[in-house]
């Protein structure tokens, strides 16, 4: 079967329905386009998503979100497609708790509170050493640096659509360029060896589970916690990614759930629409991918446009790919009054997960913040854990059901005994519990190897977007993680505003907004 979309207005088939793909067809619905959007899934949202199991609700996503607050450039974004004011969000106090345990702080507490509000942080620290005063005042100085900012500037505008005068008053930020390249090689392991408190040293160390890792990375959402502009969502990711697609229909689009796209159809080098695994055809003026980029260049176009760069790129020797995860969620029949929202607890001795994965560190998330995750007077829990081993998971799970089912319940049992051994209470108390593994992440959205956030950001000069179009290929481009490195909502949000900017650019037209229908009438970005 043969689907047309309508010869006027231009259409765009989009596949994938996650925040990138919502994104973009609304921003081109606003514009005149007719787009339809192809999801996998029984729902829209893509990795953004939540699922109940026996009366609880399990998030697999938004742990804070960028924008939550206004005076900040996405929330303004956030604000075009959604009714921000409505929405709850919850600001922590406490970033999280840190277990120390090879030193101890003046006062004999083997617990570092990482305080959310930058001063309070920068005081605990120094009454815990005052002789670490200078890098006590680094550690918090690079939020601080990025607060004066406005990051990312210029945001209504696609990067490769600004005006030279627009460039120009880039020069503004020329102030922060040499903290941000100095933040892109400092690392938390070099922070670390300039503290004299043994305590301290050991906290900066376990900032990323004892890995090294760019202290860009913190300063970012320290920055944005102090400012109260990174909230949770109360009601989790699910009801999150509904709102956007409210909002999609709302504007005229069409989505449409479980539809497996099989490949990417081109004529003369132009794509032209695609095919689903059942054959069904739906053709398109333009076609837009909000997928696994692993999968649209190789599988979805057959490999038939890769040039050097992206050969480079999907190789490994440009950037890196995110880990996987296994996430346990677990629903429980008690509270956990004036616990943290986050704990980083180290374990007493090392872990070694069935897929050969090594642990040391966990960090339990306590949804004590959104009632709506469970009936009264219980409360969901999660510990998400890092992995490289999709392989390992997705041969289990093909070759051997036993044995895939067993490992699972291994990671649980474990956590479950280890969760008992920390707060007591736990064991009998466990309704409900699941264990979501990397096949998992691949088989809900696709993304190669379970990759949750796609490209790991690069060195200060190969950190910026991705070409959204392959060289040789009309009418196709691409849009989220997979074209913006480091991934996130945010970062997905608004790579579907700029292909949609950019679109409309090639096309000869104005890109509008158009606001909410309590906002008014449109109005030109």
């Amino acid at each position: 079967m043969v689907i047309h979309m309508p010869s006027e207005p231009r259409t765009a088939v989009i596949i994938g329905g996650g925040m990138a793909g919502l994104s973009a067809g609304c921003y081109l619905q606003m514009n005149g386009f007719a787009t339809r959007i192809l999801e996998l899934q029984h729902q829209p949202g893509g990795l953004c998503t939540s699922w109940d199991r026996g009366g609880y609700t399990f998030d697999g996503c938004i742990h804070w979100l960028l924008g939550s607050a206004p005076g900040t450039p996405f929330y303004r974004l956030w604000d075009e497609l959604l009714d921000m004011e409505s929405i709850e969000f919850v600001d922590h106090d406490l970033y999280a708790e840190i277990d120390v345990v090879n030193n101890r702080a003046p006062d004999g507490s083997s617990t570092f509170h990482f305080y959310t509000d930058l001063d309070r942080l920068e005081a605990y620290m120094k009454e815990i050493s005052p002789e670490d005063a200078k890098p006590i005042e680094r550690f918090v100085g690079l939020p601080r640096m990025l607060q004066r900012y406005e990051i990312p500037p210029l945001i209504e505008r696609a990067p490769t659509l600004r005006t030279w005068g627009e460039k120009m008053s880039l020069m503004k930020l020329m102030g922060m360029l040499p903290g941000f390249i100095r933040s892109f090689r400092f690392t938390n392991m070099q922070l670390a060896k300039r503290f004299k408190s043994p305590f301290l040293r050991e906290v900066i160390e376990n900032l990323f589970d004892q890995r090294e890792k760019a202290m860009l990375l913190l300063a970012l959402p320290m920055a944005y916690y102090d400012l109260r502009c990174a909230g949770y969502p109360v009601g989790g990711s699910q009801k999150f990614a509904r709102r956007i697609a409210e909002r999609y229909r709302d504007l005229g689009g069409e989505l449409i759930c479980r539809a497996r796209v099989e490949e990417i159809l081109v004529e003369g080098d132009a794509a032209t629409g695609v095919r689903l695994e059942d054959g069904t055809v739906h053709e398109a003026d333009l076609v837009i991918s909000a997928a696994d980029g692993r999968w649209t260049i190789f599988d979805a176009l057959g490999g038939r446009y890769v040039d050097e760069p992206t050969r480079r790129l999907y190789d490994g020797e440009r950037l890196k790919k995110f880990s996987s995860f296994i996430l346990t969620n677990m629903g429980l029949a008690r509270t956990f009054e004036g616990a943290p929202p986050v704990q980083h607890i180290a374990l007493p001795e090392p872990w070694v997960l069935p897929d050969g994965t090594e642990i040391s560190r966990i960090s339990v998330r306590i949804y004590n913040y959104d009632p709506t995750l469970a009936p009264e007077g219980k409360t969901v829990i999660s510990v998400m854990l890092s992995t490289h081993e999709h392989a390992y998971w997705d041969d289990l799970r093909r070759d051997d059901r036993a044995a895939y089912g067993k490992a699972k319940k291994d990671v649980s049992d474990y956590l479950v005994r280890l969760l008992e051994d920390r707060y007591g209470d736990i064991e009998g108390k466990v309704e409900a519990i699941d264990v979501t593994i990397p096949a998992s992440v691949s088989r809900w959205s696709k993304n190669w190897d379970g990759a949750y956030q796609g490209w790991m950001p690069g060195g200060f000069f190969d950190s910026g977007p991705l070409p959204k179009q392959l060289r040789g290929l009309k009418d196709f481009w691409m849009t989220g993680q997979w074209v913006e490195p480091g991934g996130g909502l945010p970062a997905v949000l608004l790579s579907g505003r700029n292909v949609a900017q950019e679109i409309c650019a090639q096309a000869g037209l104005p890109f509008t907004v158009q606001k909410r229908p309590s906002a008014g009438a449109a109005a030109e970005a």
